[in-house]
């Protein structure tokens, strides 16, 4: 399954700091059908992980949660649920042949891609 034009839009949408031209250049350098199937599984999680975060965060009950955080859980309702999103985010960097996503996460400005 090769990858479709939307990949690179969603690669730079979980990744900040990379640029469209930069997931380009990572994904045409990418031909193995597995690491492929796995990039692309990993996109559809993240998405689905924004799309649930988003919910939550917007819910009805966010007053109650954010009593269940003083009360109950420092981390609240979504501290799960960010941890995966980083777990998610360093897989799909490294798919990439990226590093690590904590190694450029939190640069403005270009990102220099070191292959492993």
């Amino acid at each position: 399954m090769p990858f479709i034009a939307s990949d690179r839009f969603r690669i730079i949408k979980h990744l900040p700091g990379v640029t469209l031209a930069q997931a380009g250049s990572l994904l045409a350098a990418i031909s193995d059908e597995d690491i492929i199937a796995e990039i692309q599984a990993c996109l559809d999680a993240l998405d689905a992980l924004k799309e649930a975060l988003s919910t939550e965060r917007s819910g009805t009950d966010a007053a109650l949660i954010r009593v269940d955080v003083l009360e109950w859980s420092p981390g609240g309702r979504t501290s799960g649920m960010e941890t995966e999103r980083l777990e998610l985010r360093n897989q799909l960097a490294i798919l990439l042949g990226l590093e690590s996503w904590g190694s450029f996460s939190n640069l403005s400005g270009s990102v220099e891609f070191h292959p492993i």
